[in-house]
Protein backbone atom coordinates (compact mmCIF):
# COMPACT_ATOMS: atom_id res chain seq x y z
CA UNK A 1 0.00 0.00 0.00
CA UNK A 2 2.74 2.35 0.31
CA UNK A 3 3.34 3.08 -3.66
CA UNK A 4 1.27 6.57 -4.36
CA UNK A 5 -1.32 5.15 -6.80
CA UNK A 6 -2.74 2.05 -5.28
CA UNK A 7 -4.67 3.95 -2.84
CA UNK A 8 -6.54 6.08 -5.88
CA UNK A 9 -6.55 3.16 -7.59
CA UNK A 10 -8.42 1.10 -5.04
CA UNK A 11 -10.40 4.55 -4.78
CA UNK A 12 -12.01 4.37 -8.23
CA UNK A 13 -12.75 0.51 -8.06
CA UNK A 14 -14.99 1.50 -5.25
CA UNK A 15 -16.73 3.53 -7.46
CA UNK A 16 -18.17 0.99 -9.67
CA UNK A 17 -18.69 -2.35 -10.22
CA UNK A 18 -16.36 -3.19 -12.37
CA UNK A 19 -13.65 -0.79 -14.44
CA UNK A 20 -12.01 -0.73 -17.41
CA UNK A 21 -7.72 -0.36 -17.47
CA UNK A 22 -8.45 3.22 -20.22
CA UNK A 23 -11.10 4.42 -17.86
CA UNK A 24 -8.87 3.81 -14.36
CA UNK A 25 -6.06 5.82 -17.04
CA UNK A 26 -7.92 8.59 -17.48
CA UNK A 27 -9.22 8.95 -14.01
CA UNK A 28 -5.57 9.34 -12.60
CA UNK A 29 -3.69 11.95 -14.69
CA UNK A 30 0.05 11.46 -14.56
CA UNK A 31 0.05 7.69 -14.18
CA UNK A 32 2.38 5.82 -16.64
CA UNK A 33 1.05 2.67 -18.20
CA UNK A 34 3.85 0.76 -16.70
CA UNK A 35 2.94 2.26 -13.58
CA UNK A 36 -0.77 1.39 -13.70
CA UNK A 37 0.05 -2.10 -14.77
CA UNK A 38 2.49 -2.69 -12.26
CA UNK A 39 0.31 -1.48 -9.41
CA UNK A 40 -2.88 -3.41 -10.57
CA UNK A 41 -1.24 -6.54 -10.90
CA UNK A 42 0.29 -5.65 -7.13
CA UNK A 43 -3.20 -5.09 -5.86
CA UNK A 44 -4.38 -8.07 -7.44
CA UNK A 45 -1.46 -10.55 -6.00
CA UNK A 46 -2.17 -9.10 -2.58
CA UNK A 47 -5.67 -10.11 -3.15
CA UNK A 48 -7.56 -6.65 -3.33
CA UNK A 49 -8.62 -6.74 -6.83
CA UNK A 50 -9.77 -9.03 -9.40
CA UNK A 51 -8.57 -8.88 -13.31
CA UNK A 52 -11.41 -10.07 -15.79
CA UNK A 53 -10.49 -11.19 -19.18
CA UNK A 54 -13.05 -11.62 -21.49
CA UNK A 55 -11.36 -13.45 -24.38
CA UNK A 56 -12.48 -11.12 -27.27
CA UNK A 57 -10.86 -9.23 -29.99
CA UNK A 58 -10.19 -6.41 -28.93
CA UNK A 59 -9.48 -7.86 -25.85
CA UNK A 60 -11.61 -6.91 -23.16
CA UNK A 61 -10.22 -6.55 -19.52
CA UNK A 62 -12.13 -4.95 -16.21
CA UNK A 63 -10.81 -4.77 -12.19
CA UNK A 64 -12.97 -4.96 -9.60
CA UNK A 65 -12.40 -4.86 -6.08
CA UNK A 66 -12.78 -8.26 -4.24
CA UNK A 67 -14.20 -8.86 -0.73
CA UNK A 68 -10.93 -8.42 1.27
CA UNK A 69 -10.27 -4.93 -0.84
CA UNK A 70 -14.37 -4.03 0.03
CA UNK A 71 -13.42 -4.39 3.94
CA UNK A 72 -10.81 -1.42 3.23
CA UNK A 73 -13.43 0.67 2.17
CA UNK A 74 -14.21 2.27 5.83
CA UNK A 75 -10.63 3.12 6.02
CA UNK A 76 -10.20 4.79 2.61
CA UNK A 77 -13.45 6.71 3.23
CA UNK A 78 -11.68 8.26 6.72
CA UNK A 79 -8.14 8.82 4.71
CA UNK A 80 -10.41 10.45 1.95
CA UNK A 81 -11.95 12.44 4.83
CA UNK A 82 -9.08 13.88 6.40
CA UNK A 83 -7.44 14.61 3.48
CA UNK A 84 -10.64 17.04 2.61
CA UNK A 85 -10.15 18.51 5.08
CA UNK A 86 -6.18 18.83 5.28
CA UNK A 87 -6.50 20.20 1.69
CA UNK A 88 -9.00 23.04 2.34
CA UNK A 89 -7.35 24.36 4.85
CA UNK A 90 -9.42 22.91 7.35
CA UNK A 91 -8.61 21.04 10.70
CA UNK A 92 -5.06 21.36 11.51
CA UNK A 93 -1.88 19.29 12.76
Amino acid sequence: MGQKWKLPILWYLHEAEATRYNELKRRMPGITNTMLTKSLRELEKSGLVVRRSYGTVPPKVDYSLIETGQALLPTLNELYKWGEAHMHGGVSA
